[in-house]
C-alpha cells in the first residue's frame, strides 16, 4: 500500500473556544513546550470538522460540550483552521488534560492577548468569537 501525504493547505485543523456558562471564563492549554494553545486537533478523514472539534476538545480535556454549530471562525494559514465557540456548564476544576498538555487555565477572553503572544492568531479568534456571542 503506497502512503500518501496531504500538503499542509490541505490539512484541517478543528477546535473550540470554551467558555464555561457560569464564570464566562475561556479555556486555554499549556503544551509540553510551554505555549499555550487551544483544544484543537486533526480532522480524519471523513469526518465533520464540527465532530472534530467536540472529539478534540473531550481527547485533550476530558470535557463533553455543546458546540455552537451555526458560527464557526475559518483562519487560513498553512492549515485551515475551523474553530466553533462551545459551552460547559461544570467546574472549572473538571478538566482532565491529556499528555499533550500540562497545565490549564479559565481566563477572561480579553486577557488571552498575555498568553498567546506567540500567535496572536488564536488572540484574533478567541476576541472574534466572544464578540459574536
Amino acid at each position: 500500500m503506497l502512503a500518501c501525504r496531504i500538503p499542509e493547505k490541505e490539512k484541517k485543523i478543528a477546535g473550540v473556544v470554551l467558555f464555561n456558562t457560569n464564570t464566562s471564563n475561556t479555556l486555554i492549554l499549556q503544551r509540553t513546550t510551554g505555549e499555550w494553545d487551544l483544544p484543537k486537533g486533526h480532522v480524519e478523514k471523513k469526518e465533520k470538522v464540527s465532530k472534530a472539534a467536540e472529539r478534540e476538545c473531550w481527547e485533550e480535556t476530558g470535557l463533553h460540550v455543546e458546540l455552537c454549530n451555526n458560527t464557526r471562525i475559518t483562519l487560513p494559514s498553512r492549515s485551515m483552521l475551523y474553530f466553533y465557540p462551545a459551552f460547559y456548564g461544570g467546574s472549572e476544576t473538571d478538566v482532565l488534560l491529556s499528555s499533550e498538555h500540562i497545565y490549564y487555565k479559565w481566563v477572561s477572553p480579553l486577557d488571552v492577548k498575555h498568553f498567546f503572544e506567540k500567535n496572536d492568531d488564536f488572540t484574533k479568534i478567541v476576541l472574534a468569537i466572544y464578540r459574536l456571542l
